[in-house]
């Protein structure tokens, strides 16, 4: 009888059928943040209510006199899609490898969905890749 495996583990062995010169180190972090997405995305599905998360930490970078300009743009930016988002569109935006949900990803207000387990688990699994990434950008 086939092991059902946690989603967290088919994105990363999907992320290890590429070789070494296949993807450069900031493109292995991306797929890593992508993943988080997704199970942060599951989680979301499963208690929509994790969604105050999100604008708690928001909420809390905006109150901040030192939060740079461009960090205050992208929180505000992460608040509008929030606040005129269903969940299911946030589940959606989260699990995409568009550009745009790549871009966002970079200003992720979803820190402290995760358990410290569940980042550090995600994080050693892509660490693992770091000598198979192309040292070369594209």
């Amino acid at each position: 009888m086939p092991i059902a495996r946690p989603a967290a583990t088919s994105y990363l062995l999907a992320a290890m059928s590429f070789g070494r010169s296949n993807k450069t180190w900031h493109e292995i972090v991306d797929d890593r943040s992508l993943e988080m997405d997704r199970v942060i995305a599951e989680k979301l599905r499963a208690n929509p209510k994790l969604v105050q998360v999100a604008l708690i930490n928001i909420e809390r970078w905006l109150a901040n006199p030192d939060y740079s300009e461009s960090g205050r743009q992208a929180a505000l930016e992460w608040k509008g899609i929030i606040e005129n988002s269903s969940v299911e569109a946030l589940v959606t935006l989260l699990e995409s490898s568009s550009e745009e949900a790549r871009r966002l990803r970079q200003s992720s207000p979803f820190c402290g969905i995760l358990t410290p387990d569940e980042r550090q688990a995600i994080f050693r699994k892509y660490e693992a890749l770091r000598d198979r990434a192309c040292l070369a950008s594209r």
